[in-house]
């Protein structure tokens, strides 16, 4: 199954912040006229590339999980 690339800033209205995690924000928004949770990642300029590699994999496994 391919998931579709949505650009943040383009694509998608971003509303309240609804949680805070270790690895992003979810905030509601809004894509295609439909109403949806948006977590960004939030990742830090000095942080190593093996954190990196976990942050990435986690929410890649988040996303498998809710398709």
């Amino acid at each position: 199954m391919d998931l579709p690339v949505i650009n943040l800033e383009k694509d998608v209205s971003l509303g309240k912040q609804l949680g805070k995690g270790a690895f992003g924000e979810i905030s509601e928004g809004e894509w295609k006229g439909k109403s949806y949770a948006v977590k960004k990642l939030i990742i830090e300029e000095d942080e190593d590339k093996d954190h990196l590699l976990t942050v990435f994999h986690e929410f890649r496994r988040e996303v498998w999980l809710m398709r």
